[in-house]
C-alpha cells in the first residue's frame, strides 16, 4: 500500500482544531502508531464530518492495517464528499487490489487518471492489475506511461520486467530489471527476477549471481530459495538444490512443494528411502496432491516394493484420472510382476490419454511381446519409430 498513504498537509502549521488533529494524526501514523492515528482521525471527523481529507487519511491507515471493509468504506465516504478526488479512487483501488478484485480496482484506477491524466501511481497500479488479470501488453502500455511521468521510480521499470517476463520476453524483462537495480540497487526482487528471467534463457551462471544478491538481502525469503533450488536441480547440482530445500523447510516446514521438490533430488541421487520419507511427508500436508502418490510409487518401484508402488499408482489415478504417467508407470510396475494383461491395460490407457507418449508404446509393445502377441507388438513398435522420427 506504500503508493496510497497520505499525502503531506498543504500548510505547514495548523490553523484549526481539526488541522491539528490531522497534523497529530499524520505525525502518529509516520511513527507507526496506528491506535494513536485513528485517534485523532476519529476526533477530527466528528469535529468536521464534512472534510473528505479526513476519510481518505483515515482509510489509507485502516488500508495498511490490512482493516479493508474499513477502508473502503472511508475512501466510498470521500467520492461521495469529493467525487473528483483522483487519489481516493486510486487508494480504494488498491484495496480492491490487495482483495483480488482486480476488474473492480482497474475501475477505480480509470476513474482516478481520468480524474488526473499525470498520475504515475494510478498508472503504476492499473498495469499491476492487468498483470494479475494476464492482460500483459495493456499492463506494459500502463507502465510505459507511469515511467515517461515518473523516470525516476524504479516500480514502473520492475513491473513492467514482470509483465515482459509473463509474456516471455526475458531479454526485455532483463533490461527491465537492470533498470530497477541502477535506480534501486537494494532491490530484492528485482535481483530474484532477473535470476529467473537468466534461468529462462539458460544463462545460469549470472542467474546464480542475482539468486545470491537477492538472498544477501533477504536471507529469509523462500521464493528465492525455491527458484534457486530448481536450478541447481536443472544443472544437476542435486545436493545443492537438496540444501537450498532444507533451508526452505526450516523456515516453512509446512510447505508441501518443499519437501516434494526435495524429494525429487533424493530420487535423483537414487536415494529412494529419503525421497519416499519425503513425498510421505508432502502427502500428509496434501493428501489430494496426486503427483507425491505418483513419484512415491517410482521411489517403491525402484526399491522393488512392487505392491507399495502399485497402491501409490492406483492412488494417484484416483485423484487425477488423466494421469498418463501414472497409468505407465503402473503398467511397468505390472510388467515386472510378469502381470502382462494388466501392464497392457495400463499402457493402452496412457496412450489414450497421451497419443504420443513414447515410452506408453515401447512398454505395450514388450508386453504384447511376452504374450506371444508379435503382430500387435510390430505395430507399436512401428508407432514408436514413426513417432521418434516425428519428434
Amino acid at each position: 500500500m506504500n503508493e496510497s498513504k497520505p499525502t503531506p498537509l498543504p500548510t505547514p502549521f495548523p490553523t484549526s482544531p481539526v488541522e491539528a488533529l490531522l497534523t497529530r494524526g499524520l505525525q502518529a501514523y509516520k511513527k507507526g502508531d496506528i491506535h494513536e492515528a485513528l485517534g485523532a482521525f476519529d476526533q477530527a471527523i466528528q469535529l468536521n464530518p464534512f472534510n473528505a481529507l479526513i476519510y481518505r487519511y483515515r482509510g489509507t491507515v485502516f488500508a495498511d492495517n490490512r482493516e479493508y471493509d474499513k477502508a473502503l468504506a472511508d475512501f466510498g465516504q470521500t467520492i461521495a464528499l469529493h467525487p473528483q478526488d483522483a487519489v481516493a479512487f486510486h487508494n480504494r483501488g488498491t484495496v480492491y487490489a490487495e482483495q483480488k478484485q482486480h476488474a473492480r480496482a482497474i475501475e477505480d484506477f480509470d476513474q482516478s487518471i481520468e480524474h488526473n491524466p499525470d498520475y504515475a501511481a494510478a498508472y503504476r497500479s492499473r498495469g499491476k492489475s492487468h498483470t494479475h488479470l494476464g492482460a500483459y501488453n495493456q499492463a506494459i502500455i500502463d507502465f510505459r506511461r507511469a515511467i515517461q511521468l515518473d523516470p525516476k521510480h524504479p516500480s514502473g521499470y520492475y513491473n513492467r520486467g514482470i509483465a515482459h517476463f509473463h509474456k516471455g520476453d526475458h531479454e526485455r524483462a532483463i533490461g527491465d530489471f537492470s533498470q530497477t537495480l541502477r535506480l534501486s540497487p537494494q532491490h530484492s526482487y528485482a535481483f530474484g527476477s532477473r535470476a529467473c528471467a537468466y534461468m529462462a534463457i539458460g544463462e545460469d551462471d549470472k542467474a546464480l549471481h542475482d539468486f545470491q544478491e537477492a538472498l544477501a538481502l533477504q536471507p529469509e525469503n523462500i521464493h528465492i530459495y525455491l527458484s534457486r533450488a530448481e536450478l541447481y536441480a536443472r544443472c544437476g547440482e542435486y545436493e545443492h538444490s537438496i540444501e537450498d530445500l532444507t533451508t526452505i523447510i526450516s523456515l516453512r516446514p509446512q510447505l508441501t512443494l518443499a519437501y516434494r521438490n526435495r524429494a525429487g533430488s533424493y530420487a535423483r541421487l537414487q536415494d529412494y528411502a529419503k525421497a519416499i520419507q519425503d513425498y510421505s511427508k508432502a502427502i500428509a500436508l496434501d493428501a489430494k496432491d496426486a503427483s507425491s502418490f505418483r513419484e512415491r510409487g517410482k521411489a517403491n518401484n525402484a526399491l522393488e516394493q512392487f505392491d507399495n508402488a502399485i497402491a501409490d499408482f492406483t492412488h494417484a489415478i484416483k485423484l487425477a484420472e488423466d494421469d498418463a504417467s501414472a497409468y505407465c508407470n503402473r503398467g511397468f510396475t505390472y510388467y515386472q510382476l510378469e502381470q502382462f494383461d494388466n501392464a497392457i491395460a495400463d499402457f493402452t490407457q496412457a496412450i489414450h490419454i497421451s497419443p504420443r507418449y513414447l515410452k506408453a508404446y515401447s512398454g505395450r509393445a514388450y508386453a504384447y511381446l511376452d504374450i506371444q502377441q508379435n503382430e500387435h507388438a510390430q505395430r507399436d513398435f512401428d508407432t514408436l519409430a514413426a513417432l521418434s522420427e516425428q519428434d
